[in-house]
């Protein structure tokens, strides 16, 4: 018997054979027994996942109807007419008929078009002009709403109500009118009141939950509860009985939170644990008698199998050999087949992770243009806010021009192409920083025709602007700098700002060692993404370095490029 034993754990059928039986026997110990313990948790821990993303999707929903009502309600707020009745009625406190017939078209409009509005009321700055009811602004608006309506500055406030039917409550909004056609002045307000259907879905939403409690606070602290009361019971039977879920609205700012009695999410946690155990012990024993007819199946074919594994050339090698057992012969047939599939998704592979990186590069290029276009509007913005011109036609043209350029459908242009859409924006930040900008270029001719991807010179312009004129209340002179190095070019950006701190200089190093760094340096794509463009588009041994120290007055970054191995 010893011997028996002895030979079996010789053998390759036996050693797998025994392996496998202690490996499962720890495995059922250890698994098993985590398993059992942790099982409770995770149902629970499930259960609550589900009941928060329920609660989170109940108030999308809701967020959703609040934004399209208040789309319409900003319509509304921005008609000319309406805006021309406020501003003449603060002015004049004049109110004619034909205006409250005006007012009176416009409001019925909104309240068609809007599902869940049931009524809207118009304020000037002191009184209701719609219904022209000539009450004072403080009396018809509680006072924490129009506090609340003056902070946001022309956002909706939702706020709870008492429904004007009564049993029940409603939402209201109160929003401070701006005068767009009258350089936004303040031109009253407008309150309006909702139907209560809009607070009776999110109720029947949350019923599907079972004997849950929900509550809804409002972004003044307001609060409405659906179900059962439990401002009675104590705080530790509560913690004890209950489990609460809740989401706040970064849009609305109302909370809501749902109280779930734990019974409910604990009821299958015994007969799920004994399901898991049990099966887990019927999959053991399976596995064990597989175990041993595999392994005797496989002992002597492993053996033939692994000489013929040979890899040659970076492919695998197929097995001519034929055999008189029967199995062998089609386990080699398997082998062979499957020697060809993986030939075959080698070459795939290699195509696809050639399609990948140029995809990588488009994906790279689409991210910069958006970004540009919009720190370039933000540029526009402020110089219009600046000189309180709405009409300045040069800047718009500027504008005008660097939208071509983006949109054009060409990724690869000339250095010489490169510059002039360079000119155009820096022009365009001249209209924002006056005399304070100033720049230069020294550029070899030679080095003009040369044909580089788009916008790989402005990131470093930009990074400049970002970091010197921004900073600072002083003049700021740029110089851009290209010459011919070798087979390729080496291009460059000098400014004369304050330089960049140590650890937003620390914080781009950094980025550059991500494999997708873009965005990850002060939200913006800048250095981090034109260092990883140039490395696919112009290999490894292309470089982007910087050179800067606080206090020093100067900050070079300079990129060198290999434009003979653009792909």
């Amino acid at each position: 018997m010893k011997q028996k034993l002895k030979l079996l754990g010789n053998t390759t059928s036996g050693q797998i054979f025994i392996s496998s039986m202690l490996v499962m026997a720890i495995a059922f110990l250890c698994i098993g027994g985590y398993l059992y313990k942790n099982m409770s948790g995770y149902i629970l821990q499930q259960s609550s996942k589900y009941i928060e993303i329920t609660v989170k999707q109940a108030q999308e929903r809701f967020n959703s109807s609040l934004t399209e009502m208040d789309s319409s309600l900003q319509r509304l707020c921005n008609d000319l007419a309406v805006q021309t009745i406020l501003n003449d009625y603060n002015q004049n406190a004049s109110f004619s008929s034909e205006s409250f017939s005006t007012l009176r078209l416009k409001t019925m409009n909104t309240i068609n078009y809007a599902d869940n509005l049931e009524s809207i009321e118009l304020y000037s700055k002191k009184a209701q002009i719609y219904p022209y009811t000539k009450e004072p602004l403080s009396d018809a608006i509680p006072e924490t709403a129009l506090a609340l309506a003056d902070e946001y500055n022309g956002k909706a406030v939702w706020l709870l109500s008492e429904s004007e039917s009564g049993g029940g409550h409603t939402i209201m909004a109160v929003k401070r009118i701006l005068l767009a056609d009258y350089a936004f002045e303040h031109g009253g307000y407008v309150v309006v009141h909702l139907k209560p259907d809009l607070m009776d879905s999110i109720a029947q939403d949350l019923n599907a939950l079972g004997d849950c409690t929900l509550e809804l606070t409002d972004c003044a602290g307001a609060r409405v509860s659906y179900g059962k009361t439990l401002k009675d019971m104590n705080p530790e039977a509560f913690e004890r009985n209950y489990q609460l879920a809740d989401s706040t609205s970064s849009y609305s700012g109302w909370t809501f939170s749902i109280y779930i009695p734990k019974e409910l999410t604990s009821n299958d946690i015994s007969w799920m644990s004994g399901i898991v155990i049990y099966g887990f012990l019927i999959g053991t024993g399976v596995f064990l008698i597989c175990s041993l007819f595999i392994a005797r199946m496989i002992s002597k074919p492993l053996s033939d199998m692994r000489k013929s594994m040979v890899i040659a050339d970076g492919k695998l090698q197929a097995n001519d050999r034929h055999y008189s057992n029967s199995d062998i012969n089609e386990l080699n047939i398997h082998y062979n087949a499957l020697v060809e599939k993986n030939n075959r998704l080698i070459e795939q592979v290699f195509e696809k992770e050639l399609l990948r990186t140029k995809a990588e590069i488009t994906a790279l290029q689409s991210q910069v243009n958006p970004h540009f276009i919009i720190n370039a509007l933000e540029s526009v913005y402020w110089s219009l806010i600046q000189k309180n011109d709405m009409d300045n036609a040069g800047i718009l043209m500027a504008m005008a021009k660097l939208f071509q350029y983006i949109l054009k459908g060409s990724d690869r242009i000339t250095i010489d192409q490169e510059l002039t859409f360079v000119e155009q924006y820096l022009q365009v930040e001249k209209f924002r920083f006056g005399d304070r900008l100033t720049w230069e270029y020294q550029v070899e001719p030679e080095v003009r025709s040369i044909q580089i991807p788009k916008l790989l010179i402005h990131p470093l312009v930009e990074n400049s602007m970002k970091y010197a004129v921004e900073t600072t209340s002083s003049p700021v002179h740029i110089v851009i700098r290209i010459v011919e190095n070798g087979d390729g070019c080496v291009i460059s950006v000098t400014d004369n700002g304050p330089g960049i701190d140590q650890e937003t200089m620390e914080r781009i190093q950094e980025s550059f060692k991500k494999t997708n760094p873009v965005g990850s340096v002060s939200g913006s794509y800048g250095l981090a993404n034109l260092y990883k463009r140039i490395k696919l588009y112009f290999e490894k041994s292309s470089e982007l370095t910087i050179e800067s120290e606080p206090g020093s007055r100067r900050t070079t970054v300079t990129m060198r490029i290999h434009t003979n191995n653009l792909s």
